[in-house]
């Protein structure tokens, strides 16, 4: 059963990444590579409110939706919705003052995806396994998005650059809370009427939120880094290829939560920790020789660069990295989903000082590279934040025998 619900995300996930590719494609043909790399540098400011909005509920949401425990599932939805409301004109002032290439009436449009994330109910799908059902809605968004672009090139228009993210998100949201209502599988009413969470939520998830807010901040540090060294149309070349990598990071964050779903239902049986080995091993092997196949056709067709020569190095060390992902992708659920007891500190101290010493060395090394080599400089050490971060995951389920 894991390969088979395994298989339809992935299915359904391969026709989106495509229709992301193509509108990826359209993008760039669209707006100038500065729009783009300042644009995709505010997504990841955004990811970073949606990660703290999500105060790491994604998987003991689905924990609770599986063990019935609908109190603390309505307790979490209000509390989102509530944070919501307080992030909203903090993401406002902060994106304000940073990326003033885009009016204010924009930046408060893409703010309004906090709002719109807190009816994103895909958890319950998931929960629920009807990963098949899941998978025909974000195949049907991500058709619309395409289909909105394609006739935003065809028509010569300009749309705002940020309706990327918004169409995708309420339509995702939308067709989501219409599927659970239809099934009644959530009560509205219940969860205005519930309280805030309490501490003791924190308390018996804390590894759990940890991950769900570290998982979205290993890559929009990458984004972070980037504007940070980088300016104008190199800005746009090295946001294409971070966009590149997210890739497989997306293949293996679908893959991260059916896992989660199984862990609990099976309890760690052999036969899911054999089921979850081979699929993890299968994906390596299958997304490093496609992508490393598709780099060209990314380049020269997607980005749609005329001279490719400069990226091809560049976008060779970073498919290097997808064959790292897995394993840390197997290493977190371990931890996840394992009941044993895990020190918080050790495991928040040690993945933060990597990301710390990946963000704040890069910066002060890059100093020291010539402005021609920054792109390569930022793909090598995006491997080598990979290998620490893969390395660490490992040390964390050997020291506590986890399996």
């Amino acid at each position: 059963m894991l390969i088979k619900s395994t298989l339809y995300q992935l299915g359904a996930g391969s026709i989106i990444k495509i229709l992301g590719f193509l509108t990826t494609a359209i993008l760039y043909r669209i707006y100038s590579l500065n729009e783009i790399g300042n644009y995709f540098v505010l997504i990841s400011l955004l990811a970073i409110f949606l990660s703290l909005q999500q105060i790491g509920s994604d998987k003991p949401l689905i924990k609770y939706n599986i063990r019935n425990k609908k109190e603390n599932e309505h307790e979490i939805l209000k509390t989102k919705f509530v944070l919501s409301l307080i992030f909203f004109p903090i993401f406002y002032f902060i994106a304000s003052y940073k990326f003033d290439i885009f009016a204010n009436l924009t930046i408060a449009f893409i703010g309004i995806t906090l709002i719109l994330n807190v009816i994103s109910l895909d958890y319950i799908l998931v929960a629920k396994k009807k990963f098949l059902s899941l998978s025909s809605i974000q195949l049907v968004s991500q058709f619309l998005l395409f289909a909105f672009f394609l006739l935003a090139l065809i028509f010569s228009a300009k749309p705002l650059i940020i309706f990327h993210q918004i169409i995708l998100t309420f339509l995702l949201s939308f067709f989501v809370l219409i599927y659970v209502l239809t099934k009644k599988n959530i009560n509205l009413i219940s969860i205005l009427n519930s309280n805030l969470i309490s501490l003791s939520y924190f308390t018996k998830n804390k590894i759990l939120i940890f991950c769900n807010i570290f998982l979205p901040l290993i890559t929009t540090l990458d984004y972070f880094l980037a504007s940070k060294i980088l300016e104008g149309d190199d800005l746009g070349l090295m946001s294409g290829l971070y966009r590149y990598s997210l890739l497989s990071y997306g293949f293996l964050l679908i893959i991260n939560k059916i896992l989660f779903s199984y862990a609990l239902n099976t309890k760690n049986s052999k036969n899911f920790k054999s089921s979850r080995n081979f699929l993890l091993s299968l994906y390596k092997v299958i997304s490093f020789s496609g992508l490393l196949i598709l780099i060209y056709p990314y380049l020269k067709f997607v980005m749609n660069l005329k001279d490719i020569s400069m990226l091809i190095y560049p976008s060779l060390i970073i498919v290097f990295s997808f064959l790292l992902m897995p394993k840390f992708f197997t290493e977190i659920n371990k931890i996840e989903s394992s009941e044993k007891k895990i020190s918080f500190f050790l495991v928040s101290t040690i993945f933060l000082s990597a990301l710390s010493i990946y963000y704040f060395g890069s910066i002060y090394l890059s100093v020291f590279i010539a402005q021609a080599n920054l792109i390569l400089f930022l793909s090598i050490v995006f491997s080598l934040k990979w290998i620490l971060i893969t390395i660490i995951s490992n040390y964390v389920t050997k020291k506590y025998n986890i399996k």
